[in-house]
């Protein structure tokens, strides 16, 4: 255990005999994590990270390995000793709430209490003031069927602080959760790390989530593929791992660091031109759009399979939305051929340029039905050309789109503007690779 870590691992396994042959959950795993660290185990479905999670707090037994909570290893645990562990270190939220019907939000919160034989009036000051930090004691004597699923989530985490545990452990807590309740439960996992300074521990296949963590685990088949800081959160220790890069490739690289180049550019592609999808299906048209693109199925063959329900193995996107798919996708790879074929590698010198200026102005305008005056159209042909050249990068470029006509900028609102730096972080990417040729 290396000096000053709160959890370590040390050549952990977990393997499951089926049939003739096992399975290896976990396989091999070592790594330190330190006291107010904020951790993710990042990964598609069963890459293993709820295994890992329920390892580290001693509900699943390690094949092989060691498990060690603040020194002591958890393999010579009894049962009781697990039960203690979770009573006073270790709070666990889950995706389902598993709070108890019957019981009003109060109760639930102030049970962990009852187990420790705290006095009835000392366990619901605690209970009452956790509901009241996180906005829902005006929930208090209502069951938890009446309320909302953001609103379970904020109990079910007041129920897991209710003993103050240093360790938070979360297994996919805004799983069940729409957008903005997630966002509210996420910042709230933030502030307790934060302000709280407790340790916590996400298992999530969710990319957004990434930007809260101090390190990423990346998680393939039951191993660590790659670990990763986040150079935007001040580390709790110093560490040499690879920090996060902000644009384009480089920003895909930190997600998904055992895909090769040519399919962190078709994921880029697919991240960039279509919502936010499962995982799973996420590679499958990964798998589909390569096939496209390589010639190997045209467009009607891309479209229809894209459209097939996912029982019959498409992908199950609308059919507009794939014909849709298909079109960007030949649209970008068609400005990046036209820029590599013309202009190379970008030269700095894009004075006599004003060609290709114009036309991927057009094409960005195009892109988010946009239409310019003449003294706008300008500007933004001047931020593509520092664009370009290196001497804007993808923030600098976004802000320049956003600023007002007043102060100097291009006056579009900023959801166009990121839509136009994608669009154009897109068309800088050589897909030469992934195509029969760039002729």
């Amino acid at each position: 255990m290396n000096q000053g870590s709160l959890i370590a691992l040390r050549g952990l396994s977990v393997v499951y005999p089926e049939g003739d042959h096992e399975v290896r959950a976990l396989d091999n795993i070592t790594l330190d994590i330190y006291p107010e660290e904020y951790i993710i185990f990042f990964g598609p479905s069963g890459c293993g990270k709820s295994t890992l999670l329920y390892t580290v707090a001693g509900l699943e037994r390690p094949t092989a390995g060691e498990v060690l909570v603040s020194g002591q290893d958890l393999a010579h645990f009894t049962s009781a000793d697990i039960v203690e562990l979770h009573r006073r270190t270790v709070g666990m939220i889950f995706q389902a709430y598993y709070l108890i019907s019957s019981l009003s939000v109060r109760a639930n919160v102030a049970l962990p209490q009852i187990f420790l034989g705290t006095p009835k009036p000392e366990r619901i000051e605690i209970a009452e003031r956790l509901l009241d930090r996180f906005g829902i004691m005006s929930q208090k004597g209502k069951v938890p069927t009446s309320l909302s699923g953001g609103q379970q989530q904020r109990v079910a985490i007041c129920r897991s602080l209710m003993n103050n545990p240093p360790i938070l452990l979360a297994d996919e807590p805004v799983g069940n959760l729409d957008s903005k309740s997630a966002e509210e439960v996420m910042k709230l996992l933030l502030e307790l790390n934060e302000k709280d300074k407790r340790t916590v521990i996400l298992v999530t296949h969710n990319p957004a989530h990434l930007i809260y963590a101090h390190r990423i685990f990346y998680m393939k088949d039951g191993k660590i593929i790659q670990e990763v800081r986040n150079d935007k959160r001040a580390q709790v220790r110093a560490d040499t791992v690879k920090p996060f890069r902000a644009e384009g490739l480089s920003e895909m690289l930190r997600e998904a660091p055992h895909l090769d180049e040519s399919d962190l550019k078709v994921r880029l592609l697919i991240r960039y031109l279509t919502d936010q999808l499962d995982v799973d299906v996420e590679y499958n048209l990964m798998a589909l759009l390569k096939r496209f693109l390589r010639g190997d199925i045209d467009r009607a063959v891309f479209v229809a399979t894209a459209s097939e329900p996912l029982r019959t193995g498409g992908i199950g996107l609308y059919h507009p939305r794939a014909e849709r798919l298909a079109d960007d996708v030949t649209a970008v790879i068609g400005m990046s051929k036209y820029l590599k074929s013309h202009f190379g590698d970008f030269p700095r010198n894009y004075e006599k340029y004003q060609e290709l200026l114009e036309r991927v102005a057009r094409y960005l305008s195009l892109s988010s039905s946009t239409h310019f005056s003449d003294d706008a159209l300008a500007r933004f042909q001047n931020a593509i050309k520092g664009r370009l050249e290196g001497s804007l990068n993808k923030t600098s470029f976004t802000n320049f789109l956003d600023l007002s006509h007043d102060a100097g900028g291009v006056g579009l609102n900023i959801r166009t503007a990121h839509t136009m730096a994608r669009f154009l972080d897109l068309i800088l990417i050589d897909y030469s690779s992934l195509l029969p040729s760039m002729s």
